[in-house]
């Protein structure tokens, strides 16, 4: 959605998954009888395609955000500009707050 409607990705995106699949999980009472009844129906949903079909509908655009980050800098070079001293004057200012 992000992409579709901006045209660029403006989140940032891991690298690596942090939930994997205990996102996907539901907590129950160990020897629940719900646990039974939540299975034969999420084992329906899947097998009829409905979550594949909603998954995909909420991921429309996104292989343009979900590319893997690359760490190959561009060897064009480019004048320097305020942002990249940001790194540099937040340590000197720290350093002064800290000697006072």
């Amino acid at each position: 959605m992000d992409f579709s409607s901006a045209g660029k990705c403006q989140l940032y995106m891991m690298s690596q998954g942090l939930q994997g699949p205990r996102s996907l999980s539901f907590a129950l009472p160990k020897d629940s009888l719900l646990a039974a009844k939540i299975n034969s129906v999420l084992m329906r949903l899947l097998d009829s395609g409905i979550v594949r079909k909603v998954i995909l509908d909420a991921i429309n655009n996104s292989t343009e955000c979900l590319k893997p980050i690359s760490s190959v800098a561009s060897r064009e070079r480019r004048p320097l500009e305020l942002k990249d001293f940001y790194g540099v004057f937040s340590l000197y200012a720290a350093g002064m707050l800290e000697g006072v």
